[in-house]
């Protein structure tokens, strides 16, 4: 279009909601800004297309369904680049609030193991999910396999390259990640929480960093 720069992304719906971000386009755009701020070239476009005096479009349509979200970034914005770019810690933090969000509306989440997750919150310095299990389940065979338990999540967490740039986020924000095991109509619980220098552990299992 004349004076409007369009970028037009695919998006899977198998790990991401395009009814989302449909109904909250603010998520595109400062999930753009978070993709800018850790990426230099990106920085140097949106500094070219401010220049030109251009618009920026963002167009996601959904690989399955069809649908497109779209959100226009106005040159006025995209030429206060003090503002529009974020630090690395605004983004890191932005990025976390927004997937954290995203989430939360999803809930409850079948994780067809027999549990779903129902509740995602802050607790201090950690982001806890709870995760339920129907009744029948000994919540004191979690206790007793804690320690295998944990190590069998931070597998798993690992083989999830998905979810590299939120870990990578956590990390940065210094925040924890915990998992609360519970039972149906009981207020017993187990914890599995990884630490900052435990999610960087995980990390490096992907070969991102070192």
């Amino acid at each position: 279009d004349n004076d409007v720069v369009t970028f037009t992304y695919t998006l899977n719906e198998r790990l991401s909601d395009i009814n989302v971000l449909m109904e909250d386009s603010l998520l595109i755009k400062e999930n753009f800004q978070c993709l800018v701020a850790r990426n230099n070239a990106m920085q140097q476009m949106v500094k070219v297309i401010a220049t030109a005096e251009a618009d920026l479009r963002l167009k996601y349509k959904g690989r399955t369904s069809g649908k497109v979200a779209t959100v226009t970034i106005t040159n006025a914005e995209l030429s206060d680049t003090e503002n529009f770019i974020f630090t690395p810690e605004k983004a890191a933090q932005k990025l976390v609030d927004n997937c954290v969000n995203i989430e939360k509306k999803k809930i409850p989440i079948d994780n067809l193991n027999g549990s779903h997750t129902t509740d995602e919150f802050w607790e201090d310095n950690t982001l806890v999910y709870v995760i339920t299990f129907k009744k029948g389940i000994s919540i004191q065979a979690f206790e007793q396999n804690k320690s295998n338990i944990h190590t069998q999540m931070g597998m798993a967490l690992a083989s999830q390259t998905a979810a590299q740039s939120f870990i990578e986020a956590m990390i940065s924000i210094n925040k924890s990640i915990c998992y609360r095991i519970k039972v149906e109509n009981s207020e017993e619980k187990v914890d599995i929480t990884f630490s900052p220098s435990e999610l960087r552990t995980i990390l490096a299992r992907m070969g991102k960093i070192k």
